[in-house]
């Protein structure tokens, strides 16, 4: 993949307007990797060449080897489904997300006890895990009852929980970059369980903040409850320069073919705010946590 950062003024006779072309990427699939491309929108319109040299640093990519369960890294996945629709929720009716429906599970809190003793009985989730107690104290922070984890709520959780509940509880709006923003940024993540993450850049829109990425390796699931669409995309944490942390949450994907590459967009929860320098891109896998950060320059 290629930092394009470049705009394409479109004047055709039936639409005008602008393209903001981010990357350009090359798969096994299609694509063709050389120096420039024309673009033309519209005969006998000029083109827009579109210079495929990297004219930005690549991003600092770090890789630190972990240990986690698969009931862990669910256990985290939940916590970010429930935040982020925490975030959609005023602070002053918190039971609400009880009644919710997060898109992992059917109720935000009403069946994590059952998942917690599954993930035991079938060794996913050590019972030395401190999983179930965090996601018990979640719930106690957010005035969620009713969730049916018996072991105590947790006052010790992993930071990026506490960012966003500080953020949850604090509620006062601040100012995001323009809508129709867009940030020409590229890179490949080191595999991580199985899976390949290339990031494609990140756009702004009047309803938040877009991570573009492209997975390949993963298995397209469109016949479970918790549509994340693929697996086994790892965890996915934004960390920003001011220290802030935003989780991910499913917004739109487009599978390429039956081999398991799809490209997709998450939304990033809460949205970033203007003056944001860079981002980490945080993904969690069973046997390492990879972190790429990401230069933010708005156009």
């Amino acid at each position: 993949m290629v930092p394009a950062g470049q705009v394409i003024r479109i004047r055709g006779d039936d639409i005008r307007g602008e393209l903001g072309l981010v990357t350009y990427l090359q798969t096994a699939h299609g694509g063709r990797l050389i120096r420039w491309l024309d673009v033309r929108t519209a005969p006998g319109e000029p083109a827009t060449r579109i210079n495929l040299d990297p004219r930005l640093p690549a991003p600092d990519i770090t890789v630190t080897r972990t240990t986690a369960s698969p009931g862990d890294l669910l256990a985290d996945v939940i916590a970010a489904r429930v935040l982020a629709l925490a975030s959609t929720f005023p602070q002053e009716t918190p039971g609400e997300l009880a009644a919710a429906k997060p898109g992992l599970l059917p109720h935000a809190a009403g069946w994590l006890g059952d998942v917690i003793t599954a993930l035991q009985a079938v060794g996913a989730l050590p019972s030395s895990s401190p999983a179930p107690g965090q996601l018990a104290g979640l719930c106690a922070r957010l005035g969620v009852t009713g969730h049916g984890i018996t072991t105590l709520p947790a006052a010790d959780l992993p930071d990026r929980w506490l960012s966003m509940l500080t953020r949850y509880h604090r509620r006062n709006p601040q100012p995001a970059p323009a809508p129709g923003s867009w940030v020409a940024t590229a890179a490949e993540l080191p595999g991580l369980d199985g899976a390949r993450i290339a990031i494609l850049g990140l756009h702004h829109h009047e309803h938040g903040t877009v991570l573009n990425l492209h997975a390949d390796g993963v298995t397209w699931e469109d016949d479970w409850e918790y549509y994340r669409a693929v697996r086994p995309l790892p965890a996915l944490w934004i960390r920003d320069s001011a220290g802030r942390w935003h989780a991910t949450d499913h917004y739109a994907l487009r599978p390429l073919g039956d081999h398991g590459e799809v490209t997709l967009d998450l939304a990033i929860v809460p949205p970033l705010e203007a003056g944001i320098r860079w981002v980490d891109l945080v993904a969690a896998g069973r046997s390492a946590e990879v972190r790429a950060r990401l230069p933010l320059r708005w156009r």
